[in-house]
């Protein structure tokens, strides 16, 4: 073995703890570095791969009123349909339960469901229920639901017998992985729907060579798209002609029936009266007959005027033409995949350049005790390449291992906890890893690329000396006034001890700067961590117990009498589990933009003072907002995706029209999108009086309260929909506690990182200072003293890494919230007290960890040795 190669295993083995130090350090930046940019490939990779598997449609039509021949006609006149699949869907609450399914046909072509258990239906009498409903059902059981006695868009029958499992393609969040999710599904044969027109139809394009992940997909497939919405329009104004023809003779023809019957009824009252005094039970037996029939054909009479009203104020409704984006969860996905490309950037710049700051220090430290080794080489006539040999083979093999093991464990820990952390309530939550070769090239490329860089800078200005000044040993720096001495005010103040501490600090400029750098970057890093903890961990609370206090928003027929609202209104005053109510207007808007819908709005309207006990609307910094008279309150997030300010106006689709409001706050909101907007306004923007639809309804108990109300709504008639928000807040604390996992992750690698420099950084102040320390010994300094000594200018230094390193963390979790949050959640914008506790607090507690293992370290200092010449 050459002289050289045994100098480069000595030098190993005599300096472990800082070959293993650059070596953790390197596993931490490739850990973190591969871990986050393999998590989003992963995510797509399994997004592709399971759309591909389940023959997922490019394209789907559907409408309100569903498609007929000639909707499909015009649908299958596009020349690049490669296959196509209609579909029907109804929605029927389960008999004896307040839970409803969505009844759908079974695919045979597009969008197949994946069996879990048992067989999918073979006949009419069959259904597969999605897998969430496991702990209701099993195979065999019988399962019925609740007709809904209309005259169209009917069933053949209502009892089922469970024969599967399943889980839906275009269900991805309903399965046991979510049982928090209550959109139940089922399967039946397409021959139980005995419907008019078909609810839908599912297309796979021809020639779409992009993954489905790809922009240019969407692209390309909105294309056909836009193509198909344009050749619709005219269609849907021949189906809109014909819709209104044929409703307005029927409700004309029932009108007569209920007319004729109200004549009859009539003759037969006034017939029945000759019968008074004749049979006084009889007399009473045909009364009540005939209230029976009065009572029926008042509720007809009220079913029409209802349909007359629908039909004169309801727009009818557009096709809806959409790409994958389509289902919410898919482009919410997906869009993850994206921010946490940012996160992993953000994350990783921070720490390789922690790393190069770290490993810089150590190593120029032990290329300067090497000074003299390095003038023995040269003297002997080893070339510069020889002698840097050994120090880059050094660095490179410490830093091979750390990459190596860092790659390694980024795909078994990292990549599969963060990929949970988004995908766990989904069918697909099981990550496809791929194995990226620029990533796996990036990570050496940027790990060798740093201790190379550390290397070089002091090694460079080695190698240019002379083997004779390289001999003798290197001049301390030299001490200089600095500009704390011109101020005789403070300084004049200052004991001896800490003028030598300061002097020092500035005599070392370059330890001052990586310390005060090095601190800075850990606890930045750790204050996203726990910025991003805390700032979720109470959005839950906050959104449901302050922002807003609603437990159910119970939405009725726009169109019932007044009569029939009066009674809904006693029926929820007079229920024991409701403790407060109120009406207000709620509507769906959306932001669209080229044919798709970007967000969805609820759009709600009040027409008393009152909402305050139940809507708390307050700016960012916790200022209560007053409801403008001419303008809309808009929640945070919403003014922040479309770049929405006090003053500006926007546009948005209510009721199939667009209509234009003005921005006149906007308000604190963490889950959803919400427009806040007064009753006058309302008239003003949409022409026409004002009219409430919906009860908020605040309930006496806690969950099992809520479902008793809920039970009681869901059996009167007039209801047309119910938002429970305590289902609502337990999807939101599910998202939240996959959040704590990213969390966890990013904390406990940021608290390693904090170790590993502050040791390496106080090591190497110790080691270059030995002397000192020896000497001050010498002079009497108690070991306690000597600690102190050293260690107060690490204080100092940390101190100032702590404020700016708590400055830097605070201006990064703002950008990064955004980046983390999904499109329609916003977290707070407000770092709690703790959060700059705990993260200063760790940084002080390590580096008092460190003085402690220090102290002992300097007590074994053998003074004689350490104050002998270098001659």
């Amino acid at each position: 073995m050459k002289a050289i190669n045994r100098d480069i295993l000595r030098e190993i083995s005599k300096t472990k703890s800082k070959f293993i130090s650059i070596m953790i350090i390197m596993f931490l930046g490739v850990f973190i570095f591969v871990g986050l940019k393999e998590t989003s490939p992963a995510m797509v990779n399994t997004y592709n791969k399971y759309i591909e598997r389940h023959k997922m449609y490019d394209l789907r039509v559907s409408h309100n009123f569903g498609i007929n021949e000639e909707d499909m006609k015009i649908i299958n006149s596009m020349d690049n349909i490669d296959l196509s699949e209609s579909y029907f869907i109804k929605k029927l609450q389960i008999t004896n339960s307040n839970e409803f399914v969505n009844i759908e046909s079974l695919p045979e072509k597009l969008v197949l469901p994946e069996l879990t258990e048992g067989a999918l239906p073979n006949n009419d009498r069959e259904i597969a229920l999605v897998e969430s409903l496991q702990s209701s059902y099993k195979i065999g059981d019988e399962i019925s639901f609740i007709s809904d006695k209309s005259e169209s868009n009917t069933l053949k029958q209502y009892n089922f017998k469970v024969v599967g499992f399943v889980q839906g393609a275009d269900h991805i969040e309903v399965s046991n992985n979510n049982l928090a999710n209550k959109d139940y599904f089922g399967y039946v044969k397409r021959d139980v729907f005995k419907f008019e027109n078909v609810s839908g139809v599912n297309i796979k394009l021809k020639d779409i060579n992009y993954k489905y992940s790809d922009k240019d997909y969407i692209t390309e497939v909105n294309k056909t798209r836009d193509s198909l919405i344009e050749k619709l329009k005219t269609q849907q104004k021949i189906d809109e002609k014909n819709y209104l023809e044929k409703n307005n003779k029927k409700l004309n023809e029932n009108e007569k029936v209920i007319n004729q019957a109200q004549e009859q009824l009539n003759s037969v009252k006034e017939k029945l009266e000759l019968l008074k005094n004749v049979d006084s039970k009889s007399y009473s037996e045909q009364v009540e007959k005939l209230n029976k029939a009065q009572k029926e054909i008042e509720d007809n009479k009220k079913q029409l005027n209802i349909g007359k009203a629908s039909l004169s104020e309801e727009s009818y409704p557009r096709f809806s033409v959409e790409n994958i984006r389509g289902l919410k969860n898919y482009a919410q996905f997906i869009d993850s995949a994206s921010s946490l490309t940012f996160v992993a950037n953000v994350f990783s710049i921070f720490l390789f350049v922690v790393s190069i700051l770290v490993s810089l220090t150590t190593l120029t430290r032990m290329i300067d005790e090497n000074r003299i080794n390095i003038g023995t080489l040269k003297s002997l006539g080893y070339s510069n390449y020889q002698i840097s040999k050994k120090y880059f083979v050094y660095g490179g093999l410490s830093t091979l291992i750390g990459t190596i093991l860092g790659i390694i464990g980024a795909y078994l820990v990292i990549v599969p906890i963060i990929y949970n952390s988004y995908a766990r309530f989904f069918t697909f939550n099981t990550p496809e890893i791929v194995y990226t070769p620029s990533i796996l090239i990036a990570a050496f490329v940027i790990s060798l690329g740093c201790i190379s860089l550390a290397i070089y800078i002091p090694l460079r200005k080695n190698l240019r000396e002379k083997s004779a000044y390289l001999l003798r040993p290197k001049a301390p720096s030299g001490g200089s006034r600095i500009f704390l001495e011109k101020i005789s005010f403070i300084w004049s103040r200052l004991s001896f001890l800490r003028k030598v501490t300061f002097r020092n600090i500035f005599r070392y400029k370059i330890r001052m700067l990586m310390t005060i750098f090095g601190v800075a970057g850990c606890l930045t890093l750790m204050f996203i961590g726990f910025g991003i903890r805390y700032g979720v961990i109470n959005i839950s609370n906050e959104q449901f117990k302050v922002v807003n206090k609603v437990d159910i928003a119970a939405t009725y027929n726009p169109y019932i009498d007044n009569e029939s609202v009066e009674k809904l209104q006693k029926e929820v005053d007079n229920n024991k589990n409701v403790k407060a109510s109120t009406k207000v207007n709620i509507q769906l808007a959306t932001f669209e933009s080229n044919n798709e819908i970007i967000d969805s709005a609820q759009l709600i309207t009040v027409n008393k003072d009152d909402y305050k006990d139940y809507i708390t609307l307050t700016d960012n910094n916790d200022k209560g907002i007053n409801l403008p008279v001419d303008a809309a309150v808009i929640s945070e997030k919403l003014a922040y995706l479309h770049k929405l300010q006090v003053g500006d106006s926007f546009n948005v689709v209510v009721n199939n029209k667009e209509y234009t409001f003005n921005v006149g706050e906007i308000n604190k909101n963490y889950f959803g999108h919400t427009i806040y907007i007064n009753k006058d306004y309302y008239e003003s923007v949409f022409k026409k009086q004002y009219k409430d639809n919906t009860f908020l309804i605040q309930t006496t108990g806690g969950k099992e309260t809520v479902e008793s109300v809920v039970s009681d709504l869901n059996n009167n008639s007039d209801i047309v929909n119910i938002s429970d928000n305590s289902k609502i807040q337990e999807i939101l604390d599910n998202f939240i506690k996959g959040i704590d996992i990213i969390v966890a992750v990013m904390v406990i690698c940021s608290v390693t990182l904090a170790l590993v420099v502050l040791y390496n950084l106080i090591n190497v102040n110790v080691s270059e200072r030995i002397r000192e320390l020896s000497t001050i010994k010498v002079l009497g300094f108690y070991p306690s003293e000597v600690t102190i000594y050293v260690f107060r200018e690490i204080f100092y230094l940390s101190g100032v890494g702590i404020i700016l390193g708590n400055y830097l963390g605070y201006k990064m979790y703002l950008k990064i919230i955004l980046e983390l949050a999904g499109r329609d959640m916003m977290f707070s914008s407000k770092v709690p007290l703790v959060v700059y506790l705990l993260a200063s607090g760790i940084t002080i507690l390590i580096t008092i960890i460190v003085m402690i293992v220090m102290h002992k370290k300097l007590k074994k200092v053998n003074m004689v040795e350490a104050l002998k010449a270098i001659e």
